[in-house]
């Protein structure tokens, strides 16, 4: 679908009953050395718990099941360095499709090896934004495969959206959404759905300080620090959805969306506090 139409709520609901039966309905989860930490309560929404690995699996799926009979029939392609290649190429396998995955050289390698074993064909290329659209721009022109970007699309983002509809759903009632913040395809779901159901929220995007995309801050202009940050996951290739939050915020009356860069991948605490849940940093 085009980015150059809105995501609304109706959409992101639609999502939800057409992927709940491909993705999981993660849990919700706190720690008490968080919560202590942070001077607060704090809920998570356990997505690393989810299908492929991720919450990508939900803006995919969405993507690959909501194209007709005709569009799919060619596959789709996209290209990325990890969790959205393997979400796609699960989702592609579950509807019987061609999936294509233009992969950057140094990609990490366990992500990789997660595309091909959900089915996908792994095309080369570049390290570079450059080689990876001339790459995608090839082998759609070749085999006439739908494309599925990894936050820039309107399917993509209603299925990231599903991730706070399930919140708003079972947890108790909360001041502020936190938001890991790459792209912004996640961001921007989760924020029409706080639009849309509880507009006094504060909703906050967060992405690594020392890997920040500067084009995705809503509220003003953000200058981020150099330097090297371990959360890989979130660090998009190129431009996000500025146009898009900017709209969600303009939208929102009192809400606003905002973000920050974050440090904690580097605070031993952290770390620490994290392996209550059983969990690490992305330091793979």
């Amino acid at each position: 679908m085009s980015m150059e139409l809105p995501v609304e709520l109706t959409d992101i609901q639609a999502a939800a009953k057409r992927i709940a039966p491909y993705v999981r309905r993660t849990p919700i989860m706190n720690a008490a050395s968080l919560d202590e930490l942070a001077g607060g309560e704090l809920l998570f929404k356990c997505e690393n718990l989810q299908r492929a690995g991720s919450f990508k699996a939900r803006g995919a799926t969405n993507a690959v099941f909501a194209l007709s009979n005709a569009e799919a029939r060619k596959g789709v392609a996209t290209h990325s360095s990890g969790n959205h290649g393997a979400a796609l190429a699960r989702a592609a396998t579950l509807r019987g499709i061609p999936c294509h995955v233009v992969v950057p050289e140094g990609a990490n390698p366990v992500k990789r090896a997660a595309i091909a074993r959900y089915g996908a064909r792994i095309h080369d290329c570049p390290a570079t934004m450059a080689g990876r659209e001339a790459a995608l721009e090839r082998l759609v022109r070749e085999r006439g495969a739908h494309v599925v970007h990894p936050y820039a699309d309107t399917d993509v983002i209603a299925g990231q959206g599903t991730v706070a509809l399930e919140l708003f759903e079972d947890a108790a009632t909360f001041d502020v959404l936190v938001v890991p913040l790459g792209g912004g395809g996640l961001l921007s779901g989760c924020a029409t759905v706080a639009k849309a159901l509880h507009p006094k929220i504060s909703v906050i995007g967060v992405e690594p300080s020392g890997a920040p995309r500067t084009d995705v801050r809503v509220a003003g202009l953000f200058e981020p620090a150099a330097g090297e940050d371990q959360s890989i996951g979130i660090r998009p290739a190129g431009p996000g959805t500025r146009p898009r939050l900017r709209r969600t915020d303009r939208c929102g009356g009192t809400r606003r969306v905002e973000t920050l860069a974050s440090p904690l991948g580097d605070d031993l605490q952290f770390r620490a506090s994290c392996a209550e849940f059983g969990l690490g940093s992305d330091d793979r």
